[in-house]
């Protein structure tokens, strides 16, 4: 097997705030092949955005010359009638709880939107602003799309920023900003009244009440760095949409390392991306630390032996702090570097 350049994304898994949360259930755990990993390599610092935005940290370390707008990058995915010269917005079903003078963004994802309902609410947003010309594009019961044919001065805050969160300070800015936050209330008041939330209210299902509208941006070919060598793997839209924008093979995960090596024969490539998304949810501490035994047995371990007989040549591990760890098997002969335990990896 031809020796790879890997990088493998784990996003959130060992933030300070995970690390802080758990205390003292990490004493006297060691996890031997990661504590190796992170001791042995260089630490780059990582740009702000990158600790931030998953776009953001997904093109750059996918080697994009810039972050693919999130929109076109993921209906590239969803419809099969994209067209890469429009303009594109995301405009994602959401949960809205009053909060004070404020509302609270729940996510789509956890509230069991069916694909009937989606479309239900997608035809009636769609009746009701087409005197706008304001088309809804259904790409998933998660996902809907609106195409305009020049750009738009709109700049947003991603779905991933706000959720959780107070949306009172993140609506969208710049000379078109007004329009949308209209769009927006418009469709908490048209929304209230749908049979869809009255089903939903009857059976104690939190509402779909609002949309949020995100991701905006127009594909230039210029921006695209093609990758035909490469292979990208992972669990979500947008990475499926940069592999195929840049040209390269796209899979899904393993659950082993082991495993992925057995793929890697079939499908040889020498400049290889993993996502690993376990840790992209909120988790319990004991269900976050049986999560670093299983990383450790089956990624970290296995990796670390293929980085100390050649199969790796260079390894870049992204697990969500403020810097990510570069190192190639020279890294493991350099003995000063002396272990540690997670705790100590707060920066």
């Amino acid at each position: 097997m031809t020796s790879s350049a890997l990088t493998l994304w784990v996003p959130n898994l060992l933030t300070p705030a995970h690390i802080a949360e758990a205390g003292g259930a990490l004493e006297g755990k060691r996890f031997s092949a990661l504590e190796t990993l992170l001791a042995k390599a260089d630490k780059l610092p990582k740009d702000k955005t990158h600790q931030i935005s998953f776009s953001d940290n997904a093109s750059y370390l996918f080697h994009q010359k810039s972050t693919l707008p999130v929109a076109p990058t993921t209906a590239i995915v969803d419809l099969e009638s994209f067209d890469p010269s429009y303009f594109w917005l995301r405009v994602d079903p959401v949960h809205l709880i009053p909060d004070r003078d404020t509302l609270v963004l729940i996510p789509g994802e956890g509230l069991g939107l069916e694909d009937d309902e989606a479309k239900a609410l997608v035809e009636t947003f769609n009746k009701h602003f087409e005197q706008d010309r304001v088309e809804l594009v259904l790409g998933s019961s998660l996902r809907w799309f609106i195409r305009i044919l020049q750009p738009v001065d709109v700049q947003t805050h991603s779905l991933e920023a706000v959720s959780y969160q107070s949306i009172q300070d993140a609506m969208p800015e710049g000379n078109a900003a007004t329009y949308w936050r209209q769009l927006m209330n418009e469709v908490q008041m048209l929304f209230f009244t749908h049979p869809v939330n009255e089903e939903r209210r009857s059976k104690g299902l939190p509402e779909i009440n609002g949309v949020w509208v995100w991701g905006e941006g127009q594909l230039r070919t210029e921006d695209i760095y093609a990758r035909q060598d490469a292979v990208l793997a992972g669990d979500f839209a947008y990475l499926k949409g940069l592999a195929k924008l840049s040209q390269s093979n796209f899979m899904n995960v393993p659950d082993t390392y082991p495993t992925w090596q057995k793929l890697m024969v079939d499908n040889p490539s020498s400049e290889q991306m993993v996502v690993l998304d376990e840790a992209m949810s909120d988790m319990m501490q004991d269900e976050w630390l049986s999560l670093i035994e299983q990383l450790e047995e089956n990624w970290f371990a296995p990796i670390l032996s293929a980085l100390q007989n050649g199969d790796i040549h260079s390894l870049l591990l992204d697990l969500g702090m403020s810097h990510r760890y570069y190192l190639t098997p020279n890294h493991l002969k350099k003995f000063w570097r002396w272990k540690k335990s997670i705790q100590k990896y707060t920066d």
